[in-house]
């Protein structure tokens, strides 16, 4: 029987779709020769037919076999390039380590940072903005993340840099992201816009303005190139105005990502008094770090467009404290601070006005 050997000559990410092209040669075995069925002998010309034919056999069966095998383990373990398109994606929040073994990607043109986990090996290929992901469980929540050189580039851009209205979801070009949760800032911030019909969306964080809805998300995931995995206990989430008319001229700059750690309780005492729900269960020390997720809302937009945003607001787990989060005794605030908006448009009075917005 002819053996046939496979061997990948390279592997190359196709930018429009981000499949891999797999280029496999094949090499023939010596033929031995021999009648198999017990028969008469058969002539050189129908061994040569029956040989041939037989190395055609086995050489479609092969390919066939190794094509299945190839496709079926990249599906399984390595994330889809376009995060955006119609086939559904998958998470790198798992271990590739043995994806496809004997495979070596020789993605030319790549320079992949030192460290970087497999895991995002296509994402980087596709886009070498690609810095990590972000996951809530049992939401759309469920995205890459993007950096540029300023906050406004990934703003109208989608994940292959070109012109989207819809943009991505990217973090603070200001934020570290790893490796070691010692180089993270005290603030990461991630932006989103709220398109509740697009993929790339944040308009599930205006859902946790209901603290039901709180109580069964209470954790944020994210993960960096280097594989590093961080939890965030979910401890706030906030009406804010970004313009200085909206409230009363002091604005609370929640986005500050170089917040200094003697500002951290001033930071989140004003947290506590504009979220929509309090959970005891989950409290912020000095030294903690913070994550918010802020995407627009047009609940104040009632006569024209306003600079609203909703942010919710994490805690990073400490090292050696239970993820799981204790929801037993949250409960929503029954006045929320709000921009001054908020009350003009209700025609009532504002209880904090004479209470300092954090920063002013």
């Amino acid at each position: 029987m002819e053996e046939l050997a496979y061997k990948v000559m390279e592997m190359e990410i196709e930018k429009e779709d981000g499949r891999y092209l797999d280029a496999l040669s094949e090499t023939s075995g010596p033929e031995d020769g021999k009648n198999r069925d017990g028969g008469a002998p058969a002539s050189k010309k129908d061994k040569l037919i029956t040989a041939l034919l037989g190395v055609l056999c086995v050489a479609a069966l092969g390919y066939l076999l190794v094509t299945l095998h190839t496709l079926g383990s990249l599906k399984n373990s390595l994330p889809e390039a376009d995060p955006s398109g119609e086939e559904e994606t998958t998470s790198p929040f798992f271990d590739v380590s043995a994806v496809n073994a004997g495979l070596t990607p020789t993605l030319k043109g790549v320079k992949f940072p030192a460290g970087m986990s497999d895991g995002f090996i296509r994402l980087y290929s596709a886009n070498e903005d690609v810095v990590g992901w972000i996951r809530i469980a049992d939401t759309c929540i469920d995205y890459p993340l993007v950096q540029g050189e300023d906050n406004d580039y990934y703003e109208r851009r989608n994940y292959y840099r070109e012109h989207d209205e819809r943009g991505s979801v990217w973090l603070d070009y200001r934020n570290r992201f790893g490796p070691g949760a010692g180089e993270l800032d005290n603030v990461t911030v991630i932006w989103g816009h709220n398109f509740s019909e697009h993929d790339l969306s944040f308009y599930e964080v205006e859902k946790y303005l209901d603290v039901d809805y709180y109580k069964t998300h209470p954790l944020i995931e994210t993960q960096n190139l280097y594989g590093e995995t961080y939890k965030w206990k979910v401890f706030g989430c906030i009406i804010a105005a970004v313009e200085e008319p909206d409230d009363n001229g002091q604005i609370f700059y929640y986005w500050n990502t170089q917040l200094a750690t003697a500002e951290l309780p001033g930071f989140t005492d004003e947290i506590y008094r504009r979220s929509w729900f309090r959970n005891p269960a989950v409290d912020v020390l000095p030294g903690d770090k913070l994550i918010c997720l802020s995407t627009c809302t047009y609940m104040l937009n009632t006569d024209k467009y306003h600079e609203i945003r909703c942010v919710l607001f994490g805690r990073l787990v400490r090292e050696g404290e239970d993820e799981t989060v204790d929801v037993s005794a949250a409960y929503a605030q029954p006045e929320p601070r709000m921009p001054q908006l908020y009350y003009d448009q209700k025609g009532i009075p504002n209880p904090y006005l004479s209470t300092p917005v954090f920063g002013f």
